[in-house]
């Protein structure tokens, strides 16, 4: 691609930046364009795939082929636990999953047989008893009666990263670009035969037409897709089943397994250690409430909190609701029109980390 050309991204969050990244030694000039006022307003990047076991992405789960992805668009080094101390970047743990049979046996059927046709070459480990419960974060195991109805798997080298501290030190690296401008409260974008006219700052600006421009496809911009196959007459715009996902900060005084991720029936569990000796508590949890965090969502929590990690009480810190494309069926972008410049839809640009950063590398390597 000749230098003299110019890309345009359109989107929020993570993967646009991710796409400029890899491509700015490619352009003369690369825009970001985000209709938000915040440019990860959204939020809609998973540190882990909570689908798992019986969604997609087991090749990008695992810790060596997460480590891989995001090194590979990061400015610096990622910490792990064997290079923390004398490195800055965001941390990516290897994580061991630990699943415990629940109450929700069916579930717990569905995951066995995933287990057994997917991931058999994991070797798992079987526990049961207070074996069964040791590694699972938060667990009070000097509370837990009749501790023999437990069983769990248990595999190793999963991947979790600190999705805050890498999306910050993506965006601060790439607003110091020379060739890269990043705007973000950015409406309305119209494209016309000579190029792009949005409004910033009350103002209208342009930008003659680009030699590409790609729009990466997630819930917070479905509204401005909407227009924008309706400003084309394409018909109405592909509309794509979403997850929604509560996220339940909790603050524990206590020390916490804080090497795994625990999976029981359909909530996820982990912790992240503090100074001070206390941990953040995570629970994630798949929602088909209209409403997150409502009366149905706290009386599950606090069942899992004090009916399995038995805990005396529960401090909330902090309540982030997510919502999340369902991966498509095919990774290939939709060209949405070809003349007077191409436009590309990128699907897979939210949900875990992992198949955003996959989705954005077969994107890019195709533009070759």
């Amino acid at each position: 691609m000749s230098l003299e050309s110019e890309l345009v991204l359109i989107g929020t969050g993570l993967a646009p930046l991710l796409a400029a990244f890899r491509l700015r030694s490619r352009y003369a000039k690369i825009w970001i364009l985000n209709p938000h006022y915040d440019f990860f307003l959204e939020d809609s990047e998973l540190p882990f795939n909570p689908e798992w076991p019986l969604g997609q992405g087991r090749d990008d789960d695992s810790f060596e082929e997460m480590f891989r992805l995001l090194q590979s668009y990061y400015p610096g080094s990622l910490a792990t636990e064997t290079r923390s101390s004398d490195v800055g970047g965001p941390k990516i743990r290897a994580r061991r999953k630990v699943v415990i049979q629940g109450k929700n046996l069916e579930l717990w059927n569905e995951y066995e047989h995933a287990f057994v046709k997917r991931y058999s070459e994991l070797k798992p480990q079987s526990r049961e008893g207070l074996l069964a419960l040791k590694h699972f974060p938060g667990v009070n195991l000097s509370k837990i009666a009749a501790p023999d109805r437990f069983a769990s798997l248990q595999f190793t080298r999963f991947g979790e990263i600190d999705i805050e501290s890498y999306r910050a030190g993506i965006l601060e690296f790439m607003r110091d670009q020379a060739n890269v401008e990043i705007l973000t409260n950015v409406h309305p974008i119209e494209f016309r035969s000579d190029g792009i006219l949005f409004r910033l700052d009350e103002r209208t600006r342009s930008i003659g037409a680009p030699a590409q421009v790609a729009v990466f496809w997630t819930s917070g911009i479905q509204f401005w897709l909407d227009q924008l196959f309706r400003k084309f007459e394409l018909g109405p715009a592909p509309i794509r089943k979403s997850h929604s996902y509560e996220e339940w900060q909790l603050i524990s005084k206590n020390a916490i397994d804080a090497e795994n991720l625990g999976l029981i029936d359909d909530a996820w569990v982990w912790a992240v250690p503090e100074r001070g000796g206390a941990h953040a508590v995570h629970i994630l949890r798949k929602t088909a409430e209209k409403e997150p965090f409502g009366e149905a969502s706290f009386r599950a929590v606090r069942k899992l909190v004090d009916g399995f990690l038995h805990w005396d009480s529960m401090t909330i810190r902090r309540l982030l609701h997510r919502e999340t494309f369902e991966p498509a069926s095919s990774t290939l972008p939709s060209i949405i029109q070809s003349q007077p410049f191409k436009i590309e839809l990128i699907p897979n640009s939210d949900g875990p980390v992992s198949r955003v950063a996959r989705s954005i590398e077969d994107w890019s390597e195709d533009l070759r």
